[in-house]
C-alpha cells in the first residue's frame, strides 16, 4: 500500500517498480593450456586463427557501426571520443527534440552504448574484435580456419568469457544498454549536482550551456532502470517538477540572473524508505513531511527564447515514503508581452501606421530599440509604401544562439496607410496633375 503525506493531496505520480538490475562482473578463468603442437601445419593454422580475429574490421550488416554513429575513426583517442559524444549526445537529447522525441531517444540510447563501449579499453577490444555479438556474450564469428585438433583455440585471449564487460551473458537473461543506461552515462560525463544544464531551442553544441554540473531532468518516455553509472537499484527518481519564470524581452536580450525561492516537500525524520515504512506502520499509513526553503540562482543567457529548459537535480519535493528521493525541478522560460515589438525567433517586429503622403513620399521612422538605442528605418528612395510593406534593420534584433557575436533584424511593418478624411477642390486638382501619368 502506498504510503501517504497527512499533509496534502493524494501523489499524482505513483511510484513505479524498478525495471531492471546492474549487471555484475564475471571474470572468467582460462582453462589449461593446450598441448604444445610442434607440427608445422598446427603452427600455421594458429597463425592463420589469430591472423583472421586481428584483422576483422568488416561489420556485418545487421550489426551498428559505434565509429560511425559518433563520427570518429577507429584510431581516436579518449579525448576525441568524449568530444564527439559531447556533441552527439546534446544534439540528440530527447528534451531538445520534442517534435521528434521517438526518434531521438532511439539516437540518444544508441549514442551512448556507442560512447560505452568505446569508451572502455576491454570493451572496445572485444567489439574491434568480434563486434557487437562479442560485446552481447555470443561466441565469436565462426572462423573457416579452426582446426578442431587445437585443443585450447577456445581459450586463447580475448575468444572466451565475453560476460563480465558490463552487458551480461548471452541469451534471454543478458542484460541489453537500457534508456537509463543512456541517462546515467549523460549525467556521468556532464556532472551531476549543483546547478543547472540547459539548451534553447536552438542551441549548437559548443554553445554556452550554463552550470555544466547539472543533468538534464525529466527524460520521460525513457524507461528501465539499469546499473549504468552507479544507479543501481531502487525506487525511480519522482516525475520532475516545473516552474515556469517570465522575464522581459529586455531580460532576454542583456541575460541576467534571476534568484528564485522555491519549497520544497521533504521528510521531517524518516532518512531511508524503512524508516518511513516503519513510521507508516505506526501512524496508519502516514508519514510526516516538512517544508523547507531554498534560493536557487537561473543564469538566463542572452538569446534565450520562450520555451527554454533549465534542469536542477533533485531541487523539487520528496514523495511520501520515499527520503532521499527528490524531484528534479525544471525552470522553463517564458516571456513577457512587450509594448512596442513582437519577437519572431532572432528577429523583432515593429508594426506601425503611415500617412498617405508618407507613403507616396517616403517616411524615415525612429524608435527605441530592444538594446536601449535609436533604431532608424527608411525606405528605398522612390519606393511607394503599400500597406503590409515592411522595412528591414539589420543587426538590430535579438542575439543569435546559432551565430555567436550576431544579432537578427528589426523589422518595421506598415499595417495600414491613413488616408485623409477631406480634400479641397484645390488639393483634388492637384491630386489629379500629379496623378495624371500613374497607372
Amino acid at each position: 500500500t502506498p504510503l501517504r503525506d497527512p499533509g496534502r493531496a493524494p501523489n499524482r505520480y505513483p511510484r513505479t517498480p524498478q525495471q531492471g538490475v546492474r549487471s555484475r562482473s564475471v571474470s572468467t578463468t582460462r582453462g589449461p593450456s593446450a598441448p604444445r603442437d610442434t607440427t608445422q601445419a598446427a603452427r600455421r593454422s594458429r597463425e592463420t586463427l589469430l591472423g583472421t580475429a586481428d584483422s576483422q574490421s568488416a561489420m556485418p550488416a545487421s550489426e551498428k557501426d559505434y565509429y560511425a554513429i559518433l563520427g570518429v575513426d577507429k584510431n581516436a583517442d579518449d579525448d576525441q571520443l568524449k568530444k564527439a559524444y559531447r556533441k552527439m549526445a546534446v544534439k540528440w537529447h530527447p528534451d531538445k527534440n520534442q517534435d521528434k522525441k521517438e526518434k531521438a531517444e532511439a539516437k540518444f540510447k544508441e549514442i551512448g552504448e556507442a560512447y560505452d563501449v568505446l569508451s572502455d579499453k576491454n570493451k572496445r577490444a572485444i567489439y574491434d574484435q568480434y563486434g557487437e555479438a562479442g560485446l552481447k556474450g555470443g561466441p565469436p564469428p565462426p572462423d573457416p580456419t579452426q582446426d578442431a585438433g587445437m585443443p585450447g583455440a577456445q581459450n586463447s585471449p580475448g575468444c572466451g568469457g565475453f560476460k563480465g564487460f558490463g552487458r551480461g551473458g548471452a541469451g534471454p537473461n543478458a542484460r541489453q544498454f537500457s534508456a537509463q543506461d543512456a541517462k546515467s552515462l549523460f549525467e556521468s560525463v556532464f556532472g551531476e549536482g549543483g546547478g543547472g544544464f540547459s539548451f534553447g531551442n536552438d542551441d549548437a553544441m559548443g554553445g554556452s550551456f550554463p552550470g555544466m554540473g547539472g543533468p538534464f531532468g525529466g527524460m520521460s518516455g525513457m524507461s528501465g532502470m539499469g546499473g549504468m553509472g552507479g544507479m543501481g537499484g531502487g525506487a525511480k527518481r519522482p516525475a520532475p517538477e516545473e516552474y515556469r519564470l517570465a522575464l522581459s524581452l529586455e531580460d532576454l536580450f542583456a541575460g541576467c540572473c534571476k534568484k528564485l525561492k522555491v519549497t520544497r516537500r521533504i521528510h521531517a525524520t524518516a532518512k531511508t524508505p524503512e524508516d518511513a515504512q516503519a513510521e507508516a506502520q505506526r501512524a496508519n499509513g502516514a508519514v510526516s513531511m516538512r517544508e523547507i526553503e531554498e534560493v536557487i540562482e537561473v543564469d538566463v543567457k542572452p538569446g534565450w527564447k520562450a520555451g527554454t529548459k533549465l534542469t536542477f537535480a533533485a531541487k523539487g519535493s520528496e514523495q511520501p515514503g520515499q527520503p532521499g528521493k527528490s524531484a528534479d525541478l525544471v525552470v522553463v522560460i517564458d516571456e513577457k508581452p512587450h509594448a512596442v515589438f513582437k519577437r519572431d525567433g532572432d528577429d523583432l517586429l515593429y508594426g506601425c501606421a503611415i500617412t498617405l503622403r508618407q507613403a507616396l513620399c517616403g517616411f524615415k521612422l525612429t524608435f527605441r530599440g530592444v538594446d536601449g538605442e535609436d533604431v532608424v528605418a527608411q525606405p528605398a528612395t522612390g519606393e511607394v509604401t503599400s500597406p503590409g510593406a515592411t522595412v528591414r534593420v539589420k543587426e538590430r534584433g535579438m542575439p543569435s544562439r546559432k551565430r555567436p557575436g550576431g544579432r537578427g533584424d528589426v523589422i518595421v511593418k506598415v499595417d495600414r496607410v491613413d488616408f485623409p478624411k477631406r480634400a479641397t477642390e484645390a488639393q483634388r486638382a492637384g491630386f489629379k496633375e500629379l496623378l495624371s501619368g500613374a497607372k
